[in-house]
């Protein structure tokens, strides 16, 4: 399997102008306004029987900077979390806190009503709970009847 990566040179450490600090992404990532490479926050999707929730890990992420858009199919968020401000030299032995711009969007699993949105941050954790669209009923299946060979 061959794995495509995009690497991103952040900056070079304070006096030594001949290395850097990279940051490396799989490729294909999606991307922020303005062209802007994005990482994708971690997400949960679910359904009750009137409505579609989705949450997002946003840990370290200001309420403010985040921005949501939705149809009766889909959410979006974009925004960013910010690199800390650190004026003394450093060396990283893990660089795995993801930075920068991010971009996720959500398909859902059945129609919804935009203008009923109840959004919730609330540590690092962003709700999204919106009506289903009238006629919309919970999707589920049967796992056996859906796993050819299953027994």
């Amino acid at each position: 399997m061959i794995r495509l990566l995009r690497i991103e040179i952040l900056t070079a450490p304070p006096g030594k102008p001949d290395s850097r600090v990279v940051r490396i992404h799989p490729a294909g990532r999606a991307f922020a306004t303005g062209g802007i490479p994005a990482w994708e926050p971690p997400a949960d999707l679910y359904e009750t029987e009137h409505h579609v929730v989705v949450e997002f890990n946003l840990a370290g992420v200001q309420p403010s900077v985040v921005r949501i858009e939705m149809t009766p199919r889909m959410v979006q968020i974009t925004g960013s979390r910010l690199e800390p401000v650190e004026t003394n030299p450093r060396a990283y032995h893990l660089l795995e806190i993801e930075r920068g711009a991010f971009a996720r969007a959500i398909k859902l699993p059945a129609p919804v009503q935009p203008s009923s949105a109840q959004v919730n941050y609330a540590d690092g954790l962003l709700t999204v709970r919106l009506n289903k669209a009238v006629g919309g009923h919970l999707h589920a299946c049967d796992i056996a009847d859906s796993v050819e060979g299953f027994e």
